[in-house]
């Protein structure tokens, strides 16, 4: 409680001071290829640095990136597939340099290692998927529940193959439509988004089915200021819209303009948007007041290329603004599943304006959260130093 109620009073002090809130940091790109984590202004898209290097604490093929309520250090979820010195773990590295610190979730728990994500309770959520006979497991997929300040396992949040998941590459903590939260999870190879109890973790159907709306290969999902949810499909190289949980058409397509199905950002757009893999909202990149779309893109170069960017698409409409980070800024080949430092660990909403919203688990006001961000390992270092001395 201490040390929030610093965090909170830094918060105040910054805020009064300029009168306004910071503005947000960075945007934090795992390269899958390149086993690292870069760096960029979220304004502007520009390179700033390498934050994880290379293979640091033993990365390797990092899917996704969160920065943690708790502590504000930076957690990567690491071992995507097998291969010689393979871990598979989540990985936390300092939130103000990117060194390595420690193996928040320790290697030997899991056979692939997909997205994390903290939960309403503050505990971490990892998706992952079991193969036939490794480690004892029946082939399936699941969501481990690890505790949000230790990394110590806790239970199945979601038991290997209910509802039927087998692979679940991402997930996140999304609205019911109640005033609570669910758990909504792409599953690859059921070729859908499953939805799951934000409490208990029980199976509540399947939110959208297969081949609704074009979708075929759902990767990373988020839900948008306008409660509807947004699916990067890899397979058809879209972005696609359904109608929130609060709609009376719940999960139903919701192109935009010209386009059919569920096509939110239409294959091609923006000069060959290809292989989308995440899909966060982010900064104002147009100056029309709203929140824009930020898309993770590969294109297939070669058997190891990949030329991969991330572009930005207008939040309302899902127009082409710009390739926010060009391919090849700062050496980006292959990027996964990508975030800001101002996007919530829960509900991936982007706590930085202009569009606010209502955050419903606990988590400060979206003015406080940049610098709670920013101050959180400089407070957290001052109380272990206190506490050690």
């Amino acid at each position: 409680m201490r040390q929030i109620n610093i965090l909170l009073w830094i918060c105040a002090a910054v805020v009064s001071a300029s009168g306004r809130p910071a503005v947000a940091g960075y945007l934090l790109v795992p390269d899958f290829d390149k086993h690292n984590v870069l760096r960029y202004d979220a304004a502007t898209g520009a390179f700033v640095d390498t934050f994880v290097s290379r293979k640091s604490g033993g990365l390797n093929q990092p899917w996704n990136v969160l920065i943690g309520p708790h502590d504000g250090d930076l957690y990567v979820s690491t071992g995507h597939f097998r291969g010689p010195g393979q871990i598979k773990a989540v990985l936390r590295y300092d939130g103000t340099t990117g060194a390595f610190l420690d193996e928040f979730v320790r290697r030997g728990q899991m056979d692939m290692t997909h997205a994390v994500m903290f939960g309403p309770d503050g505990n971490l959520y990892v998706g992952v998927r079991d193969d036939e006979g490794n480690m004892g497991h029946p082939k399936g997929g699941r969501i481990a529940r690890f505790d949000g300040t230790t990394g110590a396992f806790m239970d199945d949040f979601v038991p290997r193959l209910s509802g039927g998941l087998l692979h679940p590459l991402a997930h996140v903590f999304g609205p019911d439509g109640g005033g609570n939260l669910d758990l909504y999870v792409t599953d690859e190879d059921g070729h859908d988004v499953k939805r799951y109890d934000g409490t208990t973790g029980a199976f509540k159907g399947v939110f959208v089915a297969a081949g609704t709306g074009l979708i075929s290969d759902p990767l990373g999902l988020t839900f948008g200021p306008d409660g509807n949810l947004y699916v990067a499909d890899f397979g058809i190289g879209a972005i696609l819209r359904f109608a929130g949980p609060s709609s009376v058409t719940p999960g139903a397509p919701m192109p935009s303009a010209g386009n059919s199905g569920a096509v939110f950002v239409a294959p091609g757009s923006g000069g060959l948007l290809a292989r989308p893999l995440g899909v966060i909202f982010g900064p104002d990149g147009n100056g029309d007041g709203n929140q824009d779309v930020y898309v993770s893109n590969i294109t297939f170069t070669g058997f190891y290329g990949k030329d991969g960017n991330v572009k930005r698409y207008d939040g309302l409409t899902g127009a082409f603004i710009d390739t926010f980070v060009p391919t090849g800024s700062g050496g980006l080949d292959d990027p996964s599943l990508i975030a800001f430092t101002q996007t919530d660990p829960v509900t991936l909403q982007y706590l930085g304006g202009p569009v606010q919203h209502t955050v419903i688990h606990g988590v400060p006001e979206p003015t406080c959260v940049p610098p709670i961000i920013v101050a959180a390992a400089a407070a957290a270092a001052y109380l272990r130093k206190r506490r050690s001395s």
